[in-house]
């Protein structure tokens, strides 16, 4: 199988999108407004995500921890790289 084979969908997607703005010129302020507030968004899913996560962890009892790989100081560390600074 060749690189570009190996292309996925997101890969085709990112490029197109790298084409489109650099063919339009400099983005206006709508369009900056639109993507800090999209990123925005997808931070706050993934911390509300994180959070569920943490939530069905702590439910668990040490056996079940234990065969996942997991103590309870682990499931503190999850979601700390979620920092919006």
């Amino acid at each position: 199988m060749t690189l570009t084979a190996r292309r996925t969908r997101k890969d085709t997607a990112m490029a197109a999108l790298n084409y489109a703005s650099s063919t339009r010129g400099p983005a206006g302020p709508l369009t900056v407004l639109a993507t800090a507030a999209r990123g925005i968004a997808h931070w706050i899913l993934a911390v509300r995500k994180d959070a569920l996560s943490r939530q069905q962890l702590l439910a668990m009892n040490e056996r079940e921890l234990d065969d996942i790989g997991l103590t309870r100081c682990d499931i503190d560390r999850i979601g700390r790289h979620r920092s919006p600074f």
